[in-house]
């Protein structure tokens, strides 16, 4: 286990903000999540970037593995809004995409069937075969090529090394290009409804917790800034279905209720509650 300052300000002054365990059961440790003095909310201490990745071998990680019908319709849901945000930012397909942290590369399989240039970068998930026009890196040292638009859908929290991640945008990024940053939010309206077992905790894979304001602090320190931000409805129900301990009958029930509810709260009263936010930024 690695203890780490404070990615914003540096500080190794923080307090605990909750205890929990690995939702996947996967070892018995209980893990901590701090909040800084200047309000940042990250796992300390974590384990190493070689000590993460038995943390992903379980069956019952969705992302990695196979998956259920819920997650199947969820992620064509959120196959078509990702796109149609693509196509408002660029109104034309000849653009270099980068997706970064690209798990099984699901969405980079369905930018390519629209005939969209994308590469990917997957350090984890590296024994995959993709066809011959999406090119695979699993050493972000090897990527080159100049990138209009670069997406981490979901990917940026489990990054060690946010320095040296900004220095390779820095280089491949082209000067007029975006970042798509998608995580989930910390100030989402169902992580009051579960608590400890709110799913988008998730230790210790998610090294970092954010918020509108935490990311723009730190989107500041490497001279980017967000231009717009787009509410994610898709993954509210997702995760609300995921924070449960159990999954019966009855849960599905629960699963309509906190989602309508939700749901409600986001659309009518107040969007900064939403599960997952969309960050779409440009340099400074």
């Amino acid at each position: 286990m690695e203890k780490i300052n404070c990615l914003i300000c540096n500080s190794e002054s923080s307090k605990k903000f909750i205890s929990l365990k690995d939702r996947f059961n996967t070892t018995n440790e209980v893990f901590s999540i701090v909040k800084c003095l200047c309000g940042f909310v990250y796992l300390n201490p974590r384990p190493g970037d070689k000590d993460i990745l038995k943390y992903y071998n379980t069956n019952k990680y969705d992302p990695h593995n196979k998956v259920g019908l819920l997650y199947r319709i969820v992620q064509k849901i959120s196959f078509f809004w990702k796109i149609s945000v693509i196509k408002k930012i660029f109104n034309k397909k000849e653009i270099n995409v980068l997706d970064y942290g690209a798990g099984k590369g699901d969405f980079a399989y369905y930018l390519n069937k629209k005939k969209y240039k994308i590469d990917i970068y997957e350090p984890i998930l590296n024994n995959r075969n993709f066809n011959d026009s999406i090119k695979l890196y699993s050493n972000n040292k090897d990527i080159k090529t100049s990138y209009d638009l670069i997406t981490f859908w979901h990917s940026l929290e489990h990054i060690h090394d946010i320095d040296n991640l900004f220095d390779i945008i820095q280089n491949i990024l082209k000067n007029d290009g975006f970042l798509f940053i998608a995580v989930p939010n910390l100030n989402a309206i169902e992580r009051t409804y579960f608590g400890k077992n709110w799913a988008a905790y998730d230790a210790p894979r998610h090294l970092y917790h954010f918020n509108y304001q935490s990311m723009s602090k730190m989107l500041d320190k490497y001279n980017f800034e967000i231009v717009d931000s787009k509410t994610m409805y898709q993954d509210t129900p997702y995760n609300i279905f995921l924070s449960f301990n159990t999954k019966s009958f009855s849960s599905y029930f629960k699963l309509l209720y906190y989602s309508i509810i939700s749901l409600f709260k986001i659309l009518f009263i107040n969007r900064e509650v939403a599960s997952s936010v969309l960050y779409i930024c440009k340099r400074k």
